[in-house]
């Protein structure tokens, strides 16, 4: 059993213990009872300490060995968690972080240091270097993912983050469940859930590999940014509510050309009822936004289109030229 700081004897009837231990010294003090409820609660303490401790013969061939005992637990303390960090560098072969950008302003503001030397590493063949996945949405988090690209950590932007931040190595995996604001200023996490247990490393490493593979490289979203160009992203949209949201912010969003086909008379329904064409109008009328649709011919879409003729909304429409909306029907 590790971290022992005492030690005690019990029997049946008596307890001894001592108050602490120290190497090549004589006992100063003993604590000793025969009081038989001291005992007995001894007794239980020993027996729970018995149950948790690993028989010696086999914390001995680990040692011989070289292997490292499986051991999870939560580090709360501010000092524990820096050197936790601190010793990635020698304990890693490559290290695979996903993060939020308010962890990677705390990682830059206090331990950006290390990493500066596991690059060091990395580029004199010593270690395989650092990959990040994080979100990149603003001039802030561009100018902070540049600082570490410059130093030769390959960073990519996903959209979606899990919920976790969490750091994988060959040897142990870290997490953080908190959310931190990148506007704060903090120096450290409040705790840290640290394992070596291989399930959890093999688990979060293949987590890591598939939003690695479906991010962006933080370079191109970083010169998307830096023009004043929205990252590139692909979404699925799987709620319908959140899907027509999206659609009718899209339309309201649109500043020069909206271009929209409706494949069947049931699509166009579906549109109308969501309020689509009253969006698309709004932005022909209102911004002077030029919209082309392409409906099948029915007579909801006959309709639509002598209503838009009425308020000479068309272009094609001879009397009204300057117009910003075009409806022309497809065969379904």
């Amino acid at each position: 059993m590790d971290n022992a700081k005492a030690g005690m004897a019990v029997s049946e009837t008596e307890y001894i213990a001592t108050a602490n231990l120290q190497e090549a010294k004589p006992v100063p003090h003993l604590i000793h009872s025969n009081v038989k409820e001291i005992v007995e609660q001894q007794q239980l303490v020993f027996e729970s300490l018995w149950i948790n401790a690993i028989p010696a013969t086999q914390r001995m061939r680990e040692i011989e060995e070289g292997i490292e005992r499986t051991e999870t637990k939560i580090v709360e303390d501010a000092k524990n968690i820096n050197n936790k960090i601190e010793s990635l560098g020698k304990s890693s072969d490559e290290i695979l972080v996903c993060s939020d950008t308010g962890l990677l302003k705390i990682v830059h503001n206090s331990f950006f240091g290390v990493y500066q030397e596991i690059m060091e590493k990395y580029e004199k063949g010593y270690h395989s270097g650092v990959r990040w996945v994080t979100h990149i949405s603003c001039k802030e988090d561009a100018g902070l993912a540049k600082l570490f690209l410059d130093i030769g950590v390959k960073i990519r932007s996903v959209r979606n983050l899990p919920p976790l931040n969490f750091l994988v190595t060959n040897r142990v995996f870290f997490s953080n469940a908190e959310q931190i604001d990148r506007k704060e200023e903090r120096k450290t996490i409040n705790s840290l859930f640290t394992s070596n247990d291989g399930l959890y490393i093999k688990q979060y490493k293949t987590v890591f590999e598939e939003l690695w593979k479906n991010g962006i490289d933080a370079i191109d979203v970083i010169d998307d940014i830096e023009r004043g160009l929205d990252p590139e992203m692909v979404d699925i949209i799987s709620r319908s509510a959140n899907a027509g949201n999206t659609y009718l912010d899209l339309l309201r969003s649109a500043n020069k050309e909206i271009m929209l086909i409706l494949p069947t008379t049931n699509a166009f329904l579906r549109q109308y009822k969501i309020g689509v064409i009253d969006a698309i109008t709004y932005a022909a009328t209102c911004r002077s936004v030029k919209v082309r649709m392409l409906v099948p011919k029915s007579k909801n879409t006959v309709e639509l289109n002598d209503s838009l003729e009425k308020y000479n909304y068309l272009i094609d429409n001879a009397n009204n030229n300057n117009s910003n909306v075009q409806i022309r029907y497809i065969q379904t």
